[in-house]
């Protein structure tokens, strides 16, 4: 999406370069995809805090609780992320076909 932004606004573009110089030539984009990068990595974490407490540990039930939360949130993320990809393809099918179908519902079209 910032490509396309950046590819339509020269000042757009201009203001991405600038702030990459700025940052050690680091883009937005690698900004925005470390918070995620880091999600995933905690459930990696807390199971592996999880396999090395003793089972008489008294956090051992709140460790287990952390782990099965965050890799419940990284599981839905996921999915929301392979939901948005499948909708931007559709979208662009459906401009393909220009306009020989009509998309009303997701995943269920009606050809005229």
């Amino acid at each position: 999406m910032l490509n396309t932004k950046a590819s339509e606004t020269p000042a757009f573009a201009r203001l991405l370069k600038a702030g990459s110089e700025m940052c050690g030539m680091l883009s937005l984009q690698s900004y925005l995809l470390k918070p995620m990068q880091r999600l995933t990595k905690y459930p990696l974490l807390l199971r592996e805090i999880h396999h090395n407490t003793s089972p008489d540990h008294p956090d051992l039930h709140d460790i287990e609780t952390a782990w099965t939360e965050t890799a419940a949130m990284v599981s839905r993320i996921d999915q929301q992320v392979q939901d948005e990809e499948m909708r931007k393809q559709l979208l662009h099918i459906a401009g393909a076909a220009h306009g020989r179908f009509l998309l009303l519902v997701p995943f269920f079209f009606f050809f005229f």
